[in-house]
């Protein structure tokens, strides 16, 4: 009988213990696990186009989830040769961070279509990325002149417009001008712009070259091609006053006088011209009617001596004023 007691209580226990562990079993399956912290990533534009020399910008929004707050890392990637990129303002609130991505696109960044990654990280997560497209489109100018024909005269100036017309380009153009003829200055105001017009401004000296010639204007802006246009140019007669003498040949007796009547054809020139006989022989004396003279005739009188050199003799006539290059002419003198 003792021995049925004690059979009894040792199943007794056994029960109990085998009850308390299925209970403790079955409440361990009930008990929650701690959550994985993970994070998004979200641009406000997935594509940008940016010119060469220009720069495209986009936000994003990172969020935390599973107890992630802190301020994550982030970072672009596949950026093409001469595109460099920058985050910046990145702030932090609760499981929320937001930023900006800046990309410099330089002047000689090759034009296309580039995919770049977006990519964000942090402590305890796996990185996330977004993909961004970047169009890079190229910059050219090009220039006008109006008019592309001018006609100066010596002693003057004009001038033409250059008209810029730019895409996708904002840096400076630089102009330089090349091609004048000997007493022509071309140049061109401002010679560097960041604007849409520029003058070209031609002056011709008064000997400056008459006739054609070709000016070519050089325009050129750092990454962009170098553009080239052409003004045709005439130097016409200017100011001045040409000289002839009627006889072109004189001959005086030794003890005589002879005179030639002096020419003055005048190119918009009224201005006093006064008149010099030089390299006279020995013993010549020369005298104008006047002189200095605002007309078209004046007459020359050669006087010689009766020891005046005997000979042939060439005599240089010369034409001098205000604003005009001198003008001169010759005439044989003889003495028998």
């Amino acid at each position: 009988m003792t021995q049925f007691i004690a059979a009894t209580r040792r199943l007794l226990v056994l029960g109990l213990t085998t009850g308390v562990l299925f209970t403790q079993a079955c409440g361990d399956d009930d008990a929650v696990a701690p959550a994985t912290p993970t994070i998004t990533i979200a641009l406000n534009a997935g594509s940008a186009s940016a010119p060469q020399g220009g720069s495209a910008v986009s936000t994003f929004t990172v969020t935390g989830a599973g107890g992630f707050n802190a301020t994550p890392t982030v970072t672009v990637t596949g950026a093409p040769s001469g595109v460099t990129a920058a985050v910046s303002s990145v702030s932090t609130s609760g499981s929320n961070s937001t930023g900006t991505v800046t990309l410099n696109v330089a002047g000689n960044t090759a034009p296309g279509v580039y995919p770049l990654s977006v990519s964000a990280t942090g402590s305890g997560v796996v990185p996330v990325t977004a993909t961004f497209t970047l169009t890079v489109t190229a910059f050219s100018f090009a220039m006008t002149l109006t008019p592309n024909t001018l006609s100066v005269a010596q002693g003057s100036t004009q001038s033409s417009n250059i008209a810029i017309t730019r895409t996708n380009l904002t840096g400076t153009i630089t102009f330089t001008v090349t091609g004048a003829p000997a007493g022509v200055t071309a140049t061109v105001t401002p010679a560097t712009t960041t604007g849409t017009s520029v003058a070209l401004q031609v002056t011709t000296a008064v000997n400056a070259t008459l006739g054609n010639a070709t000016l070519t204007v050089t325009a050129t802006s750092p990454g962009a091609i170098t553009q080239t246009s052409t003004l045709a140019l005439t130097v016409t007669p200017g100011l001045g006053v040409t000289l002839t003498t009627t006889p072109g040949a004189l001959t005086v007796a030794r003890g005589a006088s002879g005179a030639v009547s002096v020419n003055l054809a005048r190119t918009d020139f009224t201005v006093p011209v006064t008149l010099t006989a030089e390299n006279l022989p020995t013993g010549v004396t020369a005298a104008f009617v006047s002189n200095p003279t605002t007309g078209t005739l004046s007459t020359l009188t050669l006087t010689a001596s009766a020891a005046a050199t005997q000979g042939t003799s060439t005599i240089t006539i010369r034409a001098t004023g205000t604003g005009i290059s001198a003008a001169t002419t010759t005439l044989a003198l003889t003495i028998p």
